[in-house]
């Protein structure tokens, strides 16, 4: 315990057997297994993306599935949206436990067909994670319904 991470481990062991004057008999060296400490802090990710007309012509409402894939608890954030280039407003994301996830809807304009629509978690760093590379969730609008 106590170790850093994230890191891989192992502990080295040397034997030697001594005659009763001291004198070296024989010696080994025997290597411990890998042992991994995995990141502890939170991981935020957008695991899915859909989206679906309103009532109001031309909105769309955009829905996220916000998951901390990490090993600590993740503080309140915010989502970032964007739908062909153009941001929409942040969306809060509450605080998440290890493998807990959320919903997080925003509206915007509806989408053109195979326009790329980007959901961001943790848009604005507010949270420390194991991995800030795996943040984006990008999906292409489907053709109207």
């Amino acid at each position: 315990e106590g170790l850093l991470a994230p890191a891989s481990y192992r502990v080295q062991l040397r034997f030697r057997w001594l005659s009763a004057s001291g004198r070296t008999l024989a010696s080994t060296r025997r290597n411990s297994a890998t042992c991994r400490q995995p990141d502890p802090r939170p991981n935020l990710v957008v695991s899915s993306l859909a989206m679906r007309p309103t009532v109001k012509a031309g909105r769309y409402r955009y829905v996220a599935f916000v998951r901390n894939t990490g090993r600590s608890a993740a503080d309140a954030s915010e989502l970032r949206m964007a739908v062909g280039g153009a941001e929409l407003p942040f969306a809060p994301v509450i605080a998440l436990e290890p493998g807990e996830g959320v919903e997080v809807a925003v509206e915007g304009p509806a989408c053109a067909e195979g326009a790329p629509v980007d959901a961001d978690a943790d848009a604005a760093d507010e949270v420390d994670e194991s991995d800030e590379a795996d943040n984006r969730f990008t999906r292409l609008c489907p053709p109207p319904s």
